[in-house]
Parts: C-alpha cells; sequence; structure tokens
C-alpha cells in the first residue's frame, strides 16, 4: 500500500476468508470465516480492531488480543458486507484499515417459469422452451436444462430443439 511506502515502519496485515475466498464471487454460506497475517513493521502489534456489518466505510469497533489471528463471523442476511480489520502496534501507531467485502446469497431465486411454445408437434417440428426467473440479491447465473432422465446442460432460453424422435418428453 501507499502509505506503507512511505511509512516502513508501519504493519501490514493481509486479510484472507477460507469461507468466502474470493470478493466478486456470491455464496450461500451465512457463516464467514476470516484469518490474517501481519507483514511485520518495525513495531509488533499489541491488538486488533475488527468488524463485519454492511457499511463500506464501517470502523473496526471489537478488540483482539495480537495473539489472535482469525475470527468467525455471521452474516444476518442476504447482501453484501464488510469485514474491517485494523492493527494497533506497541508504539501505539495503528495499521492502516483492511476492509474486505463479501457476498452472501442464501435464498434460492423464485420459481422458474418454463413454457413450450407447444405441448403436442408434429415431426419434424422444432419444440420452442422459454424459461426465466428472478433472484433478489445476486442474479441468475445460468440456467441448466434437462430432457426425461439424461443430465442437466447449459442452456439459454428461448431454446429450440429440433430433430426429436416420436415420443414424449419431460423438461426439467
Amino acid at each position: 500500500s501507499a502509505s506503507a511506502e512511505k511509512n516502513p515502519a508501519l504493519t501490514t496485515l493481509v486479510v484472507n476468508s477460507s469461507s468466502h475466498p474470493n470478493e466478486q464471487d456470491w455464496y450461500t454460506q451465512k457463516k464467514v470465516e476470516f484469518s490474517w497475517a501481519p507483514l511485520e513493521g518495525s513495531t509488533p502489534l499489541s491488538a486488533y480492531y475488527y468488524s463485519f456489518d454492511q457499511n463500506p466505510k464501517g470502523e473496526p469497533t471489537i478488540y483482539l488480543k495480537s495473539s489472535v489471528t482469525q475470527v468467525s463471523v455471521d452474516a444476518t442476511e442476504d447482501g453484501i458486507y464488510y469485514f474491517h480489520l485494523k492493527g494497533i502496534q506497541k508504539d501505539g501507531k495503528e495499521t492502516e484499515r483492511i476492509n474486505r467485502e463479501v457476498h452472501v446469497d442464501a435464498t434460492a431465486p423464485n420459481s422458474i417459469e418454463l413454457t413450450a411454445q407447444d405441448t403436442k408437434i408434429l415431426e419434424g417440428e422444432s419444440v420452442w422452451l422459454t424459461f426465466a426467473t428472478t433472484d433478489e440479491t445476486s442474479g441468475v447465473l445460468q440456467y441448466q436444462i434437462a430432457v426425461n432422465d439424461n443430465a442437466f446442460q447449459l442452456q439459454q432460453s428461448p431454446l429450440e430443439i429440433k430433430n426429436l424422435p416420436i415420443g414424449t418428453y419431460f423438461f426439467r
């Protein structure tokens, strides 16, 4: 960081999450694990302060002994959260505050509307399927369709299925 380069005496903190490793991805688990490591400056740390909230500029206020380098927190609802961490050096100086973003979406998308243009077609005609849903928090990443007992495959709506042999088909 720029301020640590200007002041080499300050300790820099590196924060990771084993449960939510990528800040851009959405995760279904509400329990979030954080761990950190101090990259030593010239003065050892005497304590840490952290907080976990939905304020991107939140202030770390919860005290931890300097021997503690991990914490488990809970997201109360779906949304974007921030883990804030700073260290206090033995000389009283504060490290730069670290803000780590976490995305939580534990609620399933709304019901999917899957419709076929026609429920009975003549041999040689195409079947057109349309499908859609919404998700209140993170949006929908992808749709997968399965025909009868076959495996689910990534598809986009509208989907045209051609050259089906005579028979009855169940789309999921």
